[in-house]
This record gives C-alpha cells, structure tokens and sequence, in this order.
C-alpha cells in the first residue's frame, strides 16, 4: 500500500500536559480528512480518494502523527500527473495541501489575507501562476495551478479553516505541520483572519441537465454516505464517480440479496448536471433508476454496508 506520514501540531500553553479536548480536535482531524479527500476529487477526480489515519500523540504540545494511505496500485497511474509512484504522488498531494515543497494552499491562504484576486496569468515556472491582487500590480505572487485549482472551491477553503479553528482557543497558539523534524508550514492567531476571510460561491449557471438510459460497468463500489461508486461507459473510457440514487437498488444492498462481482454492469437511467461556476466547469452525475444488473464472471467484490452497532462505535 502506497502511504506517507506527516505530522500535525497544535501549540500553546493550554496544550502543556499533552491533553486536548475531543470537542476541539475531532471536527478539525475529520476536516483534514475531508480536505485531502476533496483536494484529491478536484485535482484528479478519476483516483479514488486516500485514507487519513491517526498514528500517535506526544506530550509538550497535542502533536499527532498521520498517515495518508491509498489502495495498493491505485495511485501508481498518476506518475505522469504527479511526478512519480504511488508514495511520491501521495506526497506531492500533502505538499500542494500543508507545505514541504512548491507553496501550499494553506500558505497561499495566510499570504492571500482575504484579498481579492486581480489578475491570473502564466506565471515564469512551467505550471504555476501569477496572482496579483492590487490595481497596480505591485502585489503579486506565483503559485502552482494546482493551488489555484483548490482555493477555487468555497468549500476546500472551509475545510482548511475549520483545521485551523482551534488555534482560536484560549492556550492555543500554533498549528504546525511537520514532515520528520521539518516544519513545512505553521500558522498562528495572527493569521487566522485569512482563514474566515471566506468569500461567498461564485456565481453558477446550470449549462447542462438531462437524463438518458445506458449501460454503465462498476470500476469501485463504496458504501459511504453519498454513495459514491466509480464508472465507465466503455473499456477505454475514463471512469468517473456517480452517486446512486435509486431507494430500491439501495435497499437490496441494505438487506444483502443483491451481490457483485468485478466488470458487473447496471443497466441505468444516468442524469448529468453540467455547470458553470466561476471560471470552473463542474460535472455531477447521478443514477436515478437501475432497471438491471448483468453480474459477470469475474471475481466476486465484498460490499458489506456496516451494521448499526458498527456505525454506533464508530
């Protein structure tokens, strides 16, 4: 399994003992996880998201050490998006996020402060950006795509101020993230006005939003909430991720009388929403109707969707 570790740490004087309420860390590691998902979605939506676990805790400050995982060989595809092999690609997607090596969102964020953006233009490095935010062009700064790309979602940058939230506590005075002994990016009290400096969604114009029967084969089955499966129209096809929202089909999987084997396929009614939101162009699909499922001969896939005592202790 390819996988990397980085740490994170919440500094100050409250934080002494080594204790940190649960109230004040879970929502913040749970927006990590869902940061580095949603990062992982919009950069390169044809991967399945990776895994963000909890490793350790240290005393002197709340230091937890995290490890970013995903599925063996899922990532080894992205060596010509991401510059390498699984493990290296996993790092890359850290540093776009928290720092260590091309500038990170998080400090993009801290340098930003909430201004609004002029002007965007090629920037001198191959793949990045020139921001300037000021009528003159005075102020301006080069960025990679890929950090423009996240912190052009309302709801990446909500991930990333929630992370920050409890360095607003009393007795908290730093987040850090940390890489062995390096800190690649740190933000104090003083930065979090960048952070809640939140604009409101660009506007959206629907451009497409229609509905057609077709015959779709099952890449990835998950059962999480969403209900987000991976696709494919055809073998040579880029799959893509679409949520099931048909009650029957889910109810079948509910009670366990439907089960699934690898290249299976659905007979379907698909919907596709296209819109227009800022300069970005999103797509959602949606299974509205399974009206058949062709299992294949292939080797059969586990989904079991977790018991209620199962979903009570987690």
């Amino acid at each position: 399994m390819a996988e990397t570790t980085f740490g994170v740490k919440y500094e100050g004087p409250a934080l002494a003992d080594g204790r940190m309420p649960v109230r004040d860390l879970a929502p913040a590691l749970l927006a990590l996880g869902e940061l580095f998902t949603e990062a992982s979605t919009t950069l390169y939506p044809d991967r399945p998201p990776p895994a963000l676990d909890i490793h350790a805790t240290r005393k002197g400050s709340f230091d937890v050490d995290l490890i970013l995982s995903a599925a063996d060989g899922a990532w080894e595809a992205t060596e010509q998006l991401l510059g390498g092999d699984g493990v290296t690609a996993l790092i890359n997607l850290k540093e776009l996020l928290l720092g260590g090596g091309a500038f990170s969102l998080v400090q993009f964020i801290v340098w930003l402060r909430g201004r609004r953006i002029r002007s965007k233009e090629p920037g001198v490095a191959p793949g990045t950006v020139k921001v300037t935010v000021d009528e003159d062009g005075a102020t301006s700064l080069e960025v990679p795509q890929e950090v423009l790309d996240l912190h052009g979602k309302v709801t990446i940058r909500q991930r990333a101020q929630e992370v920050m939230k409890p360095v607003g506590r009393p007795g908290v005075e730093t987040f850090k993230a940390t890489t062995e002994s390096e800190v690649t990016v740190a933000v104090g009290k003083e930065d979090l006005p960048a952070f809640a400096a939140i604009e409101p969604p660009e506007e959206e114009e629907e451009i497409q939003d229609s509905e057609r029967p077709t015959m779709l084969r099952i890449v990835a089955i998950a059962w999480n909430e969403g209900n987000k499966w991976r696709f494919s129209e055809g073998a040579d096809d880029a799959s893509f991720f679409a949520t099931i929202e048909d009650p029957g089909f889910l109810d079948r999987i509910e009670q366990r009388t439907e089960s699934f084997r690898k290249g299976d396929l659905l007979k379907c009614t698909l919907r596709t929403r296209q819109r227009k939101v800022g300069d970005t162009l999103e797509v959602e699909y949606q299974i509205l109707e399974v009206t058949e499922h062709i299992v294949s001969a292939g080797e059969q896939l586990r989904i079991d969707p977790p018991d209620s005592s199962e979903a009570d202790a987690a």
